[in-house]
């Protein structure tokens, strides 16, 4: 489905399919890295954000918002969230506290490992760009949401 909306762009010719195709991606990957990566380092909290748990919601072709749809995947950081002020109340049973080391691991298998990293992949096979433009794009995303989350 994604390739065949980025082949279907209106603007998208041999000359600047390049151009077309890292939009797009950029576009994607700041939607797909903002709630993750935003409530991470602010509440403690990881989400199963695969991208068999994604749904993107377009608007004439272009990336609104992603909606990731697995609360069962939420896993908390207790010491980070207990930070917030914010009350909680889980059930006795629920096992959805980890330590920190896990929740990075599992923010970047999820994320970066089974969503991006797959859809880098298979952009650079298709449309015949190197990874490392595309890793190198999604570099500077990652660097800038840090940026902003450290200066808030």
């Amino acid at each position: 489905m994604i390739i065949e909306i980025i082949e279907n762009h209106d603007l998208i010719d041999s000359s600047n399919f390049e151009i077309i195709v890292r939009e797009f991606f950029n576009n994607y990957a700041q939607k797909a890295i903002k709630a993750p990566l935003g409530i991470y380092l602010k509440y403690g909290i990881t989400i199963e954000c695969h991208q068999q748990n994604t749904i993107l919601v377009f608007k004439e072709g272009v990336i609104q918002r992603f909606i990731y749809q697995d609360a069962s995947g939420l896993d908390i950081y207790k010491p980070s969230f207990d930070k917030t002020g914010i009350s909680l109340s889980l059930h006795p049973q629920t096992n959805q506290y980890y330590y920190d080391k896990y929740l990075r691991s599992h923010l970047i298998h999820c994320l970066f490992n089974s969503h991006l990293a797959v859809m880098i992949q298979q952009l650079s096979i298709y449309f015949k760009i190197e990874e490392k433009v595309f890793w190198g794009d999604l570099y500077s995303i990652v660097k800038n949401e840090f940026e902003k989350y450290k200066s808030n």
